[in-house]
This record gives C-alpha cells, sequence and structure tokens, in this order.
C-alpha cells in the first residue's frame, strides 16, 4: 500500500483509491479537500481530531471566532455525512461526534500511538529540576497560566514550539523561570523528555496531545488538561487540571512535583498505543473500502 501526503498539491485524484481527511478544526481547508474528493466520486476517511470549542471561545470573549465556529456546524456536518468511515481517538470523542452530529455516523475509534522504535529501552529514574511544556505556543495551549503557576513555585519552565503569536510569548517569557527553546526536532527533544519532572499541556483541549505521549514514554510524569480524551489514555497515571481554573493548574503543577516517576505509566503507553498496533484498525478498514 501506498500513501501519499497532500498539502494541496494534489488535485486530481485519479490515481488514488482512498481520501483520507484529517481534522475538523480548520474546516475551511478540510472541506476543500472533502469538496474535491465527492466531485471525483473517491471513498473518504476522516481523521476527525474534534472537541467542540465554543466553550473555549465564549469564555476568551472571542465572539468572531465563535461566530465562525458555530457557523461552520453545517459544513463540519456535512463532511462527517459523507464520509465512508470516522476515525476518532477515542470513546470520548466519538461519543461528543455522536451526540453532536448523529450516533449513526459510521465511527470506529482509532488510538493515536507513538513509534516505540524511537524511545530508549531504559530511561532515567531521577529527574531534573525543569517542568516541559511540547505544543505551539498560543492563547489555545494555555502556557501562560502554566508560566505563571510555575513562577509562584520557582521552577524553571521550558516551552517548546512554534509561536506566531510573539505577544502572548512574551507574556510567557515575562515569568523570568521561562525558557524558550523553539521548535525542535525529535531528537532534539528526547533529552528534555527523558529528564524533566514533568510534562504539563493544560491547554483548553487534548485529544490526547502526541508530546503527552511521547513523554510518557520517555518515563516521564504527565499533567493534562480535563478537557479532551487524555483520561482515556493516561487513566489514573497522570493529573488532570481544569484549565479554565488558574489556582487549579497551581495546584496540580505543586502535586506532580511530589510524584516520583513511574514505571508503570512508561510501560502502558509503549503496551498500549505502538503506532503499528493502533494504525492495524485504519488498515483494515481501507481494506474493506476497495484500497488496492
Amino acid at each position: 500500500m501506498e500513501i501519499t501526503v497532500n498539502c494541496g498539491q494534489i488535485q486530481d485524484y485519479a490515481d488514488y483509491d482512498i481520501v483520507h481527511l484529517f481534522n475538523l478544526t480548520r474546516i475551511s481547508e478540510t472541506y476543500e479537500y472533502f469538496w474535491r474528493a465527492r466531485q471525483q466520486q473517491k471513498p473518504l476517511v476522516i481523521t476527525p481530531i474534534y472537541w467542540d470549542l465554543s466553550e473555549f471561545y465564549r469564555r476568551s470573549k472571542n465572539a468572531d471566532a465563535l461566530r465562525r465556529w458555530e457557523a461552520y456546524a453545517p459544513f463540519r456536518q456535512e463532511i462527517l455525512d459523507g464520509c465512508d468511515a470516522i476515525y476518532p481517538s477515542s470513546n470520548l470523542e466519538k461519543e461528543r461526534i455522536g451526540r453532536e452530529y448523529g450516533v449513526s455516523l459510521p465511527q470506529m475509534v482509532v488510538y493515536s500511538g507513538i513509534d516505540s522504535r524511537l524511545f530508549p529501552d531504559s530511561v532515567p529514574m531521577e529527574s531534573e529540576d525543569y517542568i516541559l511544556c511540547a505544543a505551539r505556543v498560543c492563547p489555545r495551549k494555555n502556557q501562560l497560566a502554566l508560566a505563571r503557576a510555575t513562577y509562584r513555585l520557582g521552577v524553571p519552565l521550558i516551552l517548546i514550539g512554534k509561536a506566531n503569536n510573539r505577544d502572548y510569548l512574551n507574556r510567557c517569557l515575562a515569568c523570568k523561570n521561562v525558557q524558550y527553546e523553539g521548535f525542535l526536532p525529535f531528537q532534539k527533544l528526547l533529552p528534555l523528555y527523558l529528564n524533566a519532572r514533568m510534562h504539563v499541556l493544560c491547554g483548553f483541549v487534548e485529544t490526547p496531545g502526541l508530546a503527552n505521549l511521547e513523554a510518557a514514554a520517555c518515563g516521564c510524569n504527565i499533567l493534562s488538561t480535563a478537557e479532551g480524551s487524555a483520561v482515556e489514555y493516561f487513566e489514573d497515571m497522570a493529573l488532570y487540571c481544569n484549565p479554565y481554573d488558574e489556582q487549579d493548574i497551581f495546584a496540580k503543577v505543586e502535586a506532580g512535583l511530589t510524584r516520583k516517576r513511574q514505571p508503570h505509566l512508561r510501560a502502558h503507553v509503549l503496551e498500549k498505543f505502538c503506532l503499528n498496533q493502533c494504525m492495524e484498525p485504519i488498515y483494515l478498514s481501507y481494506c474493506s473500502l476497495g484500497a488496492r
């Protein structure tokens, strides 16, 4: 089976058996690919990476984004209705899509996975004195609340990721404990995962956050937002915070600093969320839809 990643350069799908869409959030881009595939009568599947963002837009007082989110609902519905298979990354995501867009949609849970070959056979049992957050630096990821919490606790925070919003990044860096390393390729990020006291994603939604899986596979403790599907992946082996409550973020970071490393969390992630194992249901689904 051959797979081609289309970044917009391919408009004729005649040579392809299936079109696989990703992301129901950036809907205008997804809808363009959807419409073109439908015009060419190609089987369609989607990994939705979906969570309802209306609460985030309301709380952040972003009226324009909220209006767009609500206005795009019919387009999300059209895409979901037009797909031959939908691959939510958790049962929680599947249930939410069912509630909001119809329980009879052809959904099949396909968990997010990591390539276990990229991780060392053994990891440090002791950590260094810093907290890590590997994510795009922006209001939706909520690093400013994390920066404030770690500053109050006197613990260094390292931010990794692209930062298109320079004003937001500068507000984070105003907390003198924060260090920004920009975007790093995986091999340079790996030692930071291996030695961090904790990896934190306290944004307004994670499903579950690939960086969380990677950090856990490195033996790092996890603090995740409670918004999204992370709890289905990490169960009671991670801590969870309310992203809308800075005091709760502070309390959970403080609690996480007292935790020792959990070898069973690393073993759980490597056993349950190995990439090949997670991708097998997609392969079988492709075959059922007629891929060569």
